[in-house]
């Protein structure tokens, strides 16, 4: 049997006017409706098709009847009885379809799909945990290692938690660090006053390094000229009479007024620093703001000096004797400010009358015999020349000349007084080594004549510096064979502690009475290797021994070597022979 669908057709389909006839159509029902039997098989479920008048037009075969909630709802989507019945209405021919499906069929198909899903998320999931675990484990290593060398250095700080272990050591670190910062700071008005003092009498030659260590230190001067002021405290005065109070107590307090009144009455016109000289004695050291008038801060000076001793006279019977430099351009001239100060307070205690006005350089009539070399400046160039290092001793030379000859402009029968002692501190040096040699005296009186009465100051100085150099050299070539012999017992000393325990610097700064720095240097020097190196390289052979011809463990092997564990020992390896002590026991043994 074939179930046929009618179809009624007037013709003609688009005239208005009664039709003159009609056409009918049997659609063969199961071919128009192939489609649905086709999208029945692949769903599982059942299509319906219901005409304008809900009438049922088609349903695939076995489909049961509709339920009416389903008919009657308006609904795109219904459940009913555990199926879902999707709905669409044409709006050109105005009919229903339904199609059916079992309502687990969504559950089902996305339960596959999760099931899927999961099995690939656990398998990525295992592939992660295992590459974080190789990962965890190598960047673990470097806080073990870190771990254990805390543990070597401080074995009662051993603990189960790497972390804990590593924190609490940093913590203490920076508390030590904060502790020793605090250390420094209290050390800091020390380390200026031996700075500043350093200056003063001109044992520096680098004044550009001098310059950035005041800065660092928090020195700060107002500009690029200098003044420097010295005030003593007279000893006779009535203030020290009282025999109930000990000299230093009242040495103390004396210091202690003209350090706080100076810096006030001298801080007024320029930035003031100040350096106690010890016993009686104290330096003020005024630099005027860039852009000032100098004139005005160098006359300001003495009256602020005045102040300063009229002060302490009234409030404290406390005499004081007064000396201004005059003032100087650039820090390299704080010796020349130091000198003329000093000068100027020798002038101050020696006034008629007992009386202690202060006393300025620039006012004294000793332009003519006047000149900078100062005893320091002496035993600054006798100490270059004595270590062999004539060209530290030529730049003190040239720092005389220039302080003399451009800077004061001395004049001709100062000149000549200077040259003569700088002649005469060389000569008295040569005769010095001449007996130290066995030999006599040997005065060169036409090395002081040339030099005194040179035709001009350059061919002076080429003469001095000719005699410095010759007098060097032979310093140099003493020092040398003594220093090359005491290089050579460090060598032998290391050489036959090997077989106990090998030294550190200090230990060889002890045992031979020399500091650690010059131990580096002059082992640099003569064996062109740093001592540390060469300590090393005895290690690193007495470990190859100890490889090669023996079974005992690369740990005990870094214990006899004075290593605290086997990272010692690993890293002396890798620095000089690119491999592990393992790896070498391995190729070698």
């Amino acid at each position: 049997m074939i179930r046929v669908i009618p179809y009624v057709q007037s013709i003609p389909i688009s005239s208005s006017a009664p039709p003159p006839g009609q056409v009918m159509l049997l659609l063969d029902s199961d071919k128009f409706f192939a489609h649905a039997l086709s999208l029945q098989s692949a769903t599982g479920g059942s299509v319906y098709v219901l005409d304008e008048t809900g009438a049922a037009v088609y349903q695939t075969p076995d489909a049961p009847g509709l339920p009416a909630g389903v008919l009657n709802s308006a609904e795109a989507l219904v459940t009913a009885d555990h199926i879902s019945y999707t709905r669409y209405v044409s709006e050109e021919t105005g009919w229903t379809y339904f199609i059916t499906s079992p309502a687990n069929l969504y559950f089902t198909d996305n339960l596959s799909t999760i099931g899927f899903l999961g099995g690939v998320f656990a398998v990525y999931l295992l592939l992660g945990l295992f590459l974080v675990r190789r990962i965890a484990r190598r960047s673990y290593r470097p806080v073990k290692d870190i771990n254990d060398l805390i543990l070597q250095s401080a074995p009662g700080g051993a603990g189960d938690d790497e972390f804990a272990v590593i924190k609490s050591t940093l913590l203490n670190q920076m508390r030590s660090g904060t502790e020793l910062q605090r250390i420094i700071e209290a050390q800091r008005p020390a380390v200026v006053r031996d700075l500043l003092l350093q200056l003063l009498l001109g044992q520096t030659l680098d004044w550009d390094g001098a310059r950035s260590q005041l800065e660092a230190l928090g020195v700060r001067f107002g500009g690029d000229a200098y003044i420097a002021v010295l005030a003593e405290a007279d000893l006779d005065s009535a203030f020290f009479l009282d025999s109930n109070i000990p000299l230093e107590n009242n040495l103390s307090v004396a210091r202690l007024v003209l350090q706080n009144v100076g810096c006030e009455l001298f801080g007024a016109n320029a930035a003031c620093q100040y350096l106690d000289l010890g016993r009686a004695q104290g330096v003020f050291l005024l630099s005027p703001p860039s852009g000032e008038n100098d004139a005005a801060a160098l006359a300001a000076a003495p009256r602020q000096g005045d102040a300063l001793a009229r002060f302490c006279a009234q409030q404290f019977e406390l005499d004081i004797f007064v000396g201004v430099s005059a003032m100087e351009q650039g820090l390299e001239q704080l010796p020349l400010c130091y000198d003329e100060a000093r000068k100027a307070l020798e002038y101050s205690r020696l006034q008629a009358g007992g009386g202690t006005e202060p006393v300025l350089f620039t006012a004294l009539d000793v332009t003519h015999s006047d000149y900078y070399y100062p005893l320091e400046a002496e035993q600054q160039l006798l100490q270059y020349v004595r270590a062999g290092d004539a060209a530290k001793a030529q730049e003190v030379l040239g720092r005389i000349f220039t302080a003399n000859f451009e800077t004061k402009r001395v004049s001709a029968a100062a000149a000549r007084s200077l040259l003569y002692q700088l002649a005469a501190t060389l000569q008295r040096l040569a005769n010095s080594d001449a007996l130290a040699q066995g030999g006599g005296a040997d005065f060169d009186e036409q090395l002081v004549e040339q030099v005194v009465n040179s035709s001009s100051i350059d061919y002076a100085r080429r003469r001095l510096s000719e005699h410095i150099a010759r007098l060097a050299a032979a310093h140099e070539n003493r020092a040398q064979s003594k220093t090359e012999k005491l290089v050579e017992r460090i060598a032998a000393y290391i050489d036959n502690c090997a077989e106990s325990e090998f030294p550190d610097l200090t230990v060889l700064s002890e045992a031979f009475g020399v500091t650690p720095q010059y131990i580096s240097n002059v082992f640099k020097k003569y064996r062109d290797e740093n001592v540390k190196d060469y300590i090393a390289r005895r290690k690193l052979a007495q470990a190859k021994a100890l490889l090669t011809g023996t079974d005992l463990p690369v740990r005990e092997v870094a214990a006899r070597l004075g290593y605290a564990g086997e990272i010692g020992i690993i890293r002396l390896f890798r620095k000089y022979e690119g491999t592990t002590p393992g790896d070498y026991r391995a190729q070698h043994k």
